[in-house]
């Protein structure tokens, strides 16, 4: 009798993390099939020894291949950013003019806030690479799979841990990501010197939009 149970506190670990990757790759392939998808995200920073704590909100809509469009808030400063696949086009509450770049010699990535969810958005998915190295910044030292229950839908939850943070990605029934939570850590002699936690909700697969949605218009301050 004790074997059997030996066995299965040995494998657990080993099974979580194979059902975790079979999941995130069946939501990456799902996410795919969406041309467009809205998100809204929230950045907390807790700057530490820098001093430089925040909380930004943002709603985008993304359009692969390069496309989106992007209102944050921090306070009381906002900012438009509109991504045509040509240049990017930004409008900030504390400034007297529009921004104006050129998108086509950048990354898209690089443009708007990191971050799991949308690397995968863009990001088509290679074949010889497990979804799960490209999701995270690091390789997961624990990998966690449990059933729960998010806004009243049964959902897998993956819970990935390492030495610097952990990512938490809630995915329903139909392979959809509801929800994710990346929390990492910036350390500098074995110290933690801030934190930075990010929560992606209210993710919609193929909504509305409307050409009109990705040409720039400042908006009346």
């Amino acid at each position: 009798m004790i074997l059997p149970f030996l066995l299965t506190v040995l494998l657990s670990p080993l099974q979580d993390e194979e059902k975790a990757f079979d999941l995130v790759g069946k939501a990456w392939d799902r996410l795919q099939e969406s041309p467009v998808i809205s998100i809204h995200a929230r950045m907390v920073t807790d700057g530490g020894d820098l001093g430089e704590d925040s909380t930004i909100d943002y709603d985008m809509l993304l359009k692969r291949p390069d496309h989106f469009r992007m209102v944050s808030s921090t306070g009381n400063r906002r900012a438009l950013s509109i991504g045509d696949g040509v240049h990017v086009s930004s409008w900030y509450s504390y400034r007297d003019k529009p921004v104006k770049i050129d998108q086509t010699k950048r990354d898209i990535l690089g443009l708007l806030p990191k971050g799991s969810l949308i690397k995968l958005f863009y990001k088509g998915r290679p074949t010889n690479l497990s979804a799960i190295q490209l999701l995270i910044p690091l390789k997961p030292d624990t990998v966690r799979v449990s059933r729960t229950k998010f806004e009243g839908q049964e959902c897998d939850h993956i819970w990935m841990e390492s030495s610097i943070g952990s990512i938490q990605i809630w995915i329903d029934a139909g392979n959809r990501i509801v929800k994710i939570r990346e929390a990492l850590e910036v350390q500098a002699k074995s110290k933690v010197i801030s934190s930075q936690i990010t929560t992606y909700t209210s993710i919609r697969y193929s909504p509305k939009w409307k050409e009109e949605d990705f040409v720039f218009t400042p908006p009346e301050k």
